[in-house]
């Protein structure tokens, strides 16, 4: 649980519209940032922030939003926040974004290569990528966004990043760089012809039964979404399954894709518990495209896929065949019985063939 200070820097940093610092060591910032590793030794308290902002003050808005031509050139703002008591000094750079292996949408580390990150040149006092704010202050920083002549329309994607590198113990004992940073989301929509495109790629099904004959089982459905269009987009999932009986099985509440940038996709596991086996069966899934709210896209289709699987109820096949091999010994046994001599016939007392035979009679004279 956070300290009480924590809590309180913290809740500061939320009051200003801006967002705590993800801890990343730098050695380990080959990919994104959520694919890091916590150091052995923690890294100090996190007190700055990022955020838009006009050129006097953070203006409120929770992220950098552009619509542009291509060779089109604007400039904004963003505010760099220090809470703490003493005075700072940061990195501040652009990075681009990318969709991690669960969806969510990270930054590329420092020195990676950049594309998008290259569109937006930050001007700071001393025209280096660091800037020291002092205690308790508010730096103002100009930006410039220079989108080039042939870019593509569609979305674009980065972070302008604020952070701090400290020197912490890796695992083993060594000295290592360790970076906290908060990062700016970027989008940068460029006009022209938009493809918004979502698609269901390698669903498959599977069936787990049960021992019990007249039991249910569950349903595996494994697929990847991706967006094949050129503008961002999220999704709403439904699935079912149906078969012989119709609809069949409980699906738990399926959470929403986040938005997906072009080009990127995620794997989406979902199970359907309940399900009654009707041998061949088919599971099928609907993902209604979802968008942030400030974009004005054009219609979008739904994405559908179905895959057909085997639900054989094995359980009960075979309760059945065991209950016929008993029927077909019982009958065979009765008719064998039957047959046997006098098998069939049944003797009563005082019946005639209880007595002997009559033989001559003796007449007195």
């Amino acid at each position: 649980m956070p300290s009480r200070s924590g809590r309180s820097w913290l809740s500061r940093l939320l009051a200003l519209g801006l967002v705590p610092a993800v801890v990343v060591p730098l050695t380990l910032l080959s990919g994104l940032t959520a694919d890091a590793a916590p150091p052995t030794t923690k890294a100090p308290a996190a007190t700055f922030g990022i955020g838009p902002a006009s050129a006097k003050k953070l203006d409120g808005r929770q992220l950098l939003n552009y619509l542009a031509s291509p060779g089109a050139r604007l400039t904004d703002h963003v505010a760099v926040v220090n809470i703490a008591a003493t005075p700072v000094t940061l990195n501040l750079y652009t990075a681009d974004a990318a969709n991690g292996a669960d969806g969510s949408i990270g930054y590329r580390a420092k020195a990676a290569a950049r594309t998008d990150a290259n569109w937006i040149v930050l001007d700071t006092p001393t025209g280096k990528p660091s800037v020291t704010v002092p205690a308790r202050s508010t730096l103002i920083i100009p930006i410039t966004l220079a989108v080039p002549e042939r870019a593509t329309p569609g979305d674009h994607a980065l972070g302008v990043i604020v952070s701090l590198t400290s020197k912490v113990n890796g695992a083993s004992g060594q000295r290592v760089d360790f970076e906290q940073r908060v990062a700016l989301r970027t989008y940068i929509r460029v006009s022209g012809a938009l493809r918004p495109s979502l698609a269901i790629e390698g669903l498959s099904a599977s069936y787990h039964g049960t021992l019990n004959p007249f039991g249910t089982g569950t349903v595996s459905v494994h697929y990847r979404l991706r967006n094949n269009g050129n503008i961002k987009l999220g999704g709403r999932q439904s699935l079912s399954v149906t078969g012989l009986f119709g609809r069949s099985g409980t699906v738990g509440a399926l959470a929403d894709v986040p938005l997906l940038l072009p080009g990127s996709s995620v794997l989406v596991e979902a199970r359907v518990s309940q399900v009654r086996p009707g041998f061949s069966m088919h599971a099928k899934v609907k993902v209604s495209p979802l968008k942030l709210p400030s974009d004005v896209n054009p219609p979008t289709r739904d994405a559908l896929a179905s895959a057909q699987f085997w639900a054989v109820p094995w359980s009960t096949l075979v309760g059945l065949l065991i209950l016929l091999l008993g029927l077909a010994v019982a009958a065979w046994w009765l008719r064998r019985r039957r047959s046997r001599p006098g098998g069939g016939a049944r003797h009563s007392p005082g019946s005639t063939h209880d007595q002997p035979a009559p033989g001559p009679q003796k007449v007195n004279a």
